[in-house]
């Protein structure tokens, strides 16, 4: 993967977006061709097209419900079957510490189990927002970055543990020293995962998926969004797809 720093990543995007009268920077829609991305709005959702979803008056009720309520694909036409075929695991947390714990840091470990527990209370209808916020006093970003790849479980079931074990396949005990710099850097920054934070602006969202869709020529985009944050997020995939309705 190439390697951009901050400043170079802000003058590139920096070009395709205008200042407005307002001072709010806007997209120069006619400049981004996004047109071979794939973007989904949270994963095991319906499959639509991205054009009919936004465009179709007949689905426009349909539309409204679903995305205020659930999640719903933003996706290319002839993608579809294969999206709707994706296979997702079972909630079940203590597997996936079990399997990961090996080769992470205590502090990884300890901020997971944390995360662990928050996510079962949340699937059992809890309020878990103190202990988010707690969460977050304890391991900052990091912390927060590793339970939003607990509450997907997409990161562990398809980036994480293909490659882990591939390495231990290939390298027995010296797995772990192998897996590391895969492990940071994916914490760093998650080529195609984009987890919308709860004071996430418009101009951040952008910016994240601009950089991977120009910057690394990412071809299939997950935004995963908070109930609550769904419609922001559908609001940005809309305007980078050139769509006002």
């Amino acid at each position: 993967m190439a390697i951009f720093s901050l400043a170079e990543v802000k003058a590139k995007i920096d070009k395709l977006l205008e200042i407005n009268k307002s001072g709010q920077k806007i997209v120069k829609i006619k400049k981004i061709n996004l047109k071979n991305v794939t973007f989904i709005l949270n994963p095991r959702a319906t499959a639509i097209p991205y054009h009919q979803a936004i465009v179709d008056e007949e689905l426009k009720q349909f539309n409204k419900q679903k995305t205020n309520s659930q999640e719903l694909f933003f996706s290319r036409e002839d993608q579809i079957d294969e999206l709707k075929d994706m296979l997702y695991p079972g909630k079940d947390y203590d597997k996936i510490l079990e399997k990961i714990s090996p080769y992470i840091s205590e502090d990884d470990n300890g901020a997971l189990i944390y995360a662990s527990m928050i996510c079962k209370k949340e699937n059992e209808k809890q309020e878990a927002r103190d202990l988010i916020n707690k969460l977050r006093e304890a391991y900052k970003k990091r912390g927060l970055t590793l339970y939003n790849w607990l509450r997907c479980r997409d990161v562990f079931s398809q980036d994480i543990f293909p490659f882990l074990e591939f390495v231990k396949r290939k390298l027995g005990k010296e797995a772990r020293s192998n897996f590391t710099p895969f492990w940071e850097s994916l914490i760093k920054f998650h080529p195609h995962r984009i987890f919308v934070a709860s004071k996430m602006f418009e101009e951040g969202l952008m910016d994240d998926i601009l950089k991977r869709a120009l910057l690394y020529k990412i071809k299939k985009i997950c935004v995963y969004a908070r109930k609550t944050r769904i419609g922001f997020a559908r609001k940005i995939i809309k305007k980078l797809l050139g769509r006002s309705k």
